[in-house]
């Protein structure tokens, strides 16, 4: 029987082939939009495309997380359960990556002309190890959660301009990194 690290990294897998197929559709209504008002080779195309592959990342990640909640963790999965997490996060934000910056440098070559900048690929890979830094956190939270003693446990995090009541809990709930960046000011991708 597969552990529960294993069953969860082929449901991310099969959510990010299913995922793939809509974000294909999509990006090319986003590139008939921009073309029927003449802006097919303007930057503008090119960010909101590649804002609507960092959803695709967002929900693959939300969807893990998700994943560990919704399931009770088993007596074998509870020595591994967090590293298998941590592992996960790394592989998917490892895989979205290097395709998000593939198909960016792609979009710079069909739309621009030339290469991906290096100022953007630079900013890029910066927003790629904060949403990984955002996740493992999401995760180390959950761990603590999991196994402090109630006694022991530090204090659930505050999040800005919300009542005590409405902390948030771990794992996170649907659209809660969308949620995040709304409340941090940086819902978008570039500036």
């Amino acid at each position: 029987m597969a552990n529960r690290g294993e069953m969860f990294a082929k449901e991310v897998d099969l959510a990010a082939s299913r995922a793939h197929g809509p974000e294909e559709r999509d990006l090319e209504i986003i590139v008939n939009e921009h073309a029927s008002r003449g802006m097919a080779t303007s930057g503008a195309n090119i960010q909101t495309r590649h804002e609507r592959r960092w959803r695709t990342v967002a929900e693959l990640l939300a969807f893990r997380l998700r994943l560990e909640q919704e399931t009770p963790l088993l007596a074998e999965d509870e020595t591994s359960w967090y590293e298998r997490l941590v592992a996960c996060i790394d592989r998917i934000v490892g895989q979205e990556q290097d395709r998000l910056l593939h198909a960016l440098d792609q979009d710079y070559r069909r739309f621009v002309g030339g290469p991906l900048s290096d100022s953007w690929r630079g900013q890029v890979l910066r927003e790629f190890e904060a949403l990984r830094s955002q996740y493992l956190k999401e995760a180390d939270y959950g761990y603590h959660a999991q196994y402090q003693p109630e006694q022991h446990r530090q204090p659930e995090p505050r999040v800005s301009g919300r009542a005590d009541s409405e902390r948030r809990r771990w794992p996170p709930r649907e659209g809660f990194a969308r949620d995040r960046r709304r409340d941090q000011g940086t819902d978008r991708v570039h500036r």
